[in-house]
């Protein structure tokens, strides 16, 4: 069925197609300024009308994903604005989304828009109306600031807001647990006779894990080392992060590259040190804004500002420290 043109609908006809939507799957596009991008999780996209505001929801994931693309939604490390609406969960369904869109001014939905045979639009009163929910009971998920502010207030006043959502497809390669961590650890010491085991270990690690050991390296083996006037076990520890840091570069090449913005420039940390992140996700999780950055440009910004590091990091987490010579040198050798 052509639904595209709901406005010439009867209401029988429009009662029917929004209960065919709401039995079936259904996506609704999320806020990702507001993503939580370490958890998973974000709150529905509220766009603004001349006399209001309104949701957007797909009965189709691949259309749903397209119309983002088409839109120009920013999809984050590959991961699309889009959660799935849950009938089960309460805080998620599509009834709560309803209570609480109402309580926010928000008096529209769109459904599937600007497909070209199944968008279908929808004022939030009539649909609750027609589905019979009631406006009156709101549940909320507070996080533990909101409850503190509450009980601070003493007003009974609730902070009203959408619940969180968690984001589809959602997974962390940026993340590595404990159990991990110590594996990783050991590598360094394990290998520390035979600079080609090393080597032959870190070639097939992800970035994420190569940062990971290179600080462990840096800040503990090689400290540890020197402390003790371990003078061998220093160089070798030292070698294996200028190999790290080699492998490292390495892979940047193959991968979109950004640094921090301070007041639109470059940002410098103490005058001494910039940054290069191997992914965009964490973009609105922090102060600073992003740029999109090319290795040879960047490298070029940086010695005519005198900057000497650069540290490496996914934003969150680890960080590799290397040298804007050491950036350098590798781009001449391998002419980036």
């Amino acid at each position: 069925m052509n639904i595209n043109n709901n406005d010439k609908m009867d209401e029988q006809t429009a009662i029917k197609v929004l209960k065919e939507f709401v039995a079936g799957n259904l996506y609704i596009l999320l806020s990702t300024v507001n993503a939580n991008m370490i958890g998973g999780f974000s709150f529905p996209y509220v766009g603004q009308l001349e006399n209001g505001r309104i949701l957007f929801l797909f009965s189709d994931l691949e259309y749903a994903k397209k119309y983002c693309d088409q839109c120009g939604y920013e999809v984050l490390d590959g991961l699309y604005p889009l959660a799935k609406i849950d009938p089960q969960s309460v805080p998620a369904n599509l009834e709560m989304i309803s209570k609480i869109a109402t309580s926010l001014g928000v008096t529209n939905i769109d459904f599937n828009p600007c497909h070209e045979s199944m968008a279908f639009g929808v004022l939030i009163p009539w649909m609750q109306k027609v589905l019979n929910y009631d406006l009156k009971d709101i549940s909320l998920i507070l996080s533990d600031q909101e409850m503190e502010t509450l009980k601070k207030n003493n007003d009974g006043k609730v902070p009203v807001r959408f619940n969180p959502m968690g984001i589809l497809g959602f997974s962390n390669p940026y993340f590595i647990s404990n159990e991990r961590k110590e594996q990783l650890g050991l590598i360094p010491l394990n290998s520390k006779g035979t600079v080609k085991e090393f080597v032959d270990i870190i070639k097939v690690l992800p970035l994420t894990e190569l940062i990971f050991m290179s600080e462990v390296i840096n800040r503990r083996y090689v400290v540890a080392a020197r402390e003790e006037n371990r003078v061998e076990d220093e160089k070798m520890f030292n070698t294996m992060y200028g190999i790290l840091d080699q492998v490292i570069l390495h892979v940047l090449t193959k991968l979109n590259l950004f640094t921090l913005l301070d007041n639109g420039e470059t940002l410098i940390k103490q005058g001494k040190a910039a940054y290069i992140l191997y992914t965009d996700r964490f973009k609105y999780m922090g102060e600073y804004r992003y740029k999109e950055i090319e290795l040879e440009a960047f490298c070029d910004e940086l010695e005519k500002k005198e900057v000497h590091s650069i540290i490496i990091t996914a934003g969150p987490g680890e960080m590799h420290l290397t040298t804007v010579a050491s950036l350098r040198e590798f781009i001449n050798i391998n002419g980036q």
